[in-house]
């Protein structure tokens, strides 16, 4: 949930890849595997703690969540849920008209970054606890988030620094190339490399890739903990 790049592909898919840092006393997110959501199937990865997800996909959309706005805020809990269920409610309405102000009224905040595959359309949601931003991104411009509750502002400009220095060597990268970019690129500093690791037990559990090819997916997970790989081939 604290860093995310998108990257269209040149077979006019798109790559998705995500690290989710969290502390080492919450248990580890469950592998992803097909669900059923109301009427809906979906693959995702599930937070064995809240039975959540930060990161899911069908064949109509994928959508994935990091944790704060724009800025780190102040907690003002308790909050009435967990930002873990925001995209499972969407997949229970399967409607986007769910993304509105009055949905995420007493959640904390978070940034929603929503894809709709077949139209090609990509969309981000940044909700601050009290206004909800809704931003229209183009399609063929690849782009990099990372958490404001982790990393600051100098932070996050220096990460998007390094994503597109590695895009100036790698134009148009292979899904196997952004995973390593995700894994080893470096900072500098182990509190804030891509796979970062903190003093107070806060590190990088896991990898996720959401791979479109075609009417295709790839989803892959690398439980970075145990050095486990779990790949999805999802067919239409």
């Amino acid at each position: 949930m604290c860093v995310l790049t998108f990257v269209p592909d040149k077979s006019d898919g798109y790559i998705l890849t995500n690290n989710r840092d969290e502390n080492r006393n919450r248990t580890k997110a469950i592998p992803p595997k097909k669900y059923k959501v109301g009427n809906t199937t979906i693959y995702y990865p599930k937070d064995s703690k809240a039975g959540g997800t930060w990161i899911a996909t069908n064949h109509k959309v994928t959508l994935c969540l990091l944790n704060g706005a724009n800025e780190k805020h102040i907690q003002n809990g308790p909050y009435l849920k967990s930002r873990g269920q925001i995209i499972l409610d969407y997949f229970s309405n399967e409607n986007a008209g769910y993304f509105t102000k009055e949905h995420f009224i007493g959640i904390e905040n978070f940034t929603l970054v929503f894809i709709e595959n077949a139209a090609k359309r990509i969309c981000q949601f940044i909700w601050d606890g009290a206004t909800l931003d809704i931003q229209h991104l183009k399609w063929n411009q690849a782009r990099i988030w990372s958490s404001s509750t982790l990393y600051s502002k100098e932070i996050r400009e220096k990460r998007a620094q390094l994503f597109f220095e590695f895009l100036g060597k790698n134009p148009v990268p292979e899904y196997s190339q952004l995973i390593d970019f995700h894994h080893f690129a470096d900072m500098g500093n182990p509190e804030n490399n891509l796979v970062m690791e903190r003093e107070d037990g806060t590190h990088t559990q896991c990898i996720s890739q959401v791979f479109h090819i075609g009417s295709n997916i790839r989803f892959s997970y690398f439980d970075l903990v145990d050095s486990y790989h779990k790949s999805l081939i999802i067919f239409q």
